[in-house]
C-alpha cells in the first residue's frame, strides 16, 4: 500500500497550530490551501499536504504535515506529492487517475514503466528548479532515483522503491 495522503480541514481544530490527522475518507484531494496567518484572513496562500512517515508495509507510521516554507516556496509540498505519485499505482487515485506508475504490472510483465516515469517527471518538473528521475537499472523491482534542485538552491537526492 502506498503512503496515505489525505486532505484535512484548515485550521484543523482549535487555534490553527495543532494538527489532527484527518480520518480515513475525510479527504478529497492531495493539497489544501490555507491562509498564512491562520486567522482566516486572506494573505499569501500556504499549501499544505499530509502524509504518513515511518510506515511498515503500509501500516502504522506518524502523520506529518508539510507546508509552504517561510520563503514562500512549495518545493517540499510537491516533493512529497512526487514521492506519493511514484508509489501510487496507475489509476489508483479516484481524483487523479493519470497519476501513478504501474509497478506491479511491470514486475509481472518484466518491463520497466519508463514511459510512466517520463510522464510523471514531465508533470512535476515545472514545480522545481530542476527535476531528474531515473530508474535504477540494477534493481530487481522498480526503483527510482530522484534528484531535485529546489527554488532555494538546495539539492535533494532520494531513492524510492515502489
Amino acid at each position: 500500500m502506498p503512503l496515505l495522503l489525505l486532505l484535512g480541514q484548515y485550521p484543523p481544530t482549535g487555534n490553527g497550530d495543532a494538527f489532527q490527522a484527518p480520518q480515513h475518507g475525510s479527504g478529497t484531494g492531495l493539497i489544501s490551501f490555507a491562509s498564512a496567518s491562520g486567522s482566516g484572513t486572506p494573505s499569501a496562500p500556504v499549501m499544505r499536504t499530509y502524509g504518513r512517515a515511518g510506515q511498515v508495509n503500509g501500516y502504522g507510521g506518524q502523520w506529518v504535515v508539510v507546508t509552504t516554507d517561510a520563503a514562500g516556496f512549495n518545493d517540499s509540498v510537491y516533493l512529497l506529492n512526487l514521492v506519493q505519485v511514484l508509489k501510487l499505482g496507475l489509476g489508483e487515485s479516484p481524483v487523479y487517475s493519470n497519476y501513478g506508475i504501474p509497478a506491479t504490472q511491470s514486475v509481472i510483465q518484466q518491463i520497466f514503466p519508463d514511459y510512466y516515469l517520463m510522464q510523471t517527471q514531465t508533470q512535476f518538473a515545472p514545480y522545481f528548479a530542476s527535476l531528474v528521475i531515473t530508474r535504477v537499472p540494477t534493481a530487481p523491482t522498480p526503483t527510482y532515483d530522484i534528484n531535485v534542485v529546489t527554488h532555494s538552491g538546495a539539492v535533494i537526492s532520494q531513492t524510492i522503491v515502489t
